[in-house]
């Protein structure tokens, strides 16, 4: 639901729609996903980085080189950057 809210204009609502669907999913990793982004084109960096930590310590694979891809590009470091490559060399 909250892809329909792709304006800059309705990104407020789109965050309200992904906070309560992550209320009611806490471990869905789609939510948290599309949440985190929406989070850091807002400016709440700190937040987005916080949800994101969580995600790493729950995925695995495909979606744990996602997660660490992004967080590299949200707070880009040498730690971010180890992390990244050891879940890309990792492929679990």
């Amino acid at each position: 639901g909250s892809r329909r809210f792709r304006s800059r204009r309705d990104r407020p609502d789109a965050i309200r729609l992904l906070l309560r669907a992550r209320k009611l999913a806490p471990t869905n990793f789609a939510v948290n996903f599309e949440l985190t982004g929406l989070l850091a084109r807002c400016g709440a960096k700190p937040h987005a980085l916080r949800i994101l930590g969580e995600l790493a310590s729950t995925t695995r694979g495909r979606e744990l080189r996602r997660v660490r891809g992004r967080q590299l590009r949200l707070a880009p470091s040498p730690g971010a950057l180890w992390r990244w490559i050891r879940a890309a060399v990792r492929g679990r």
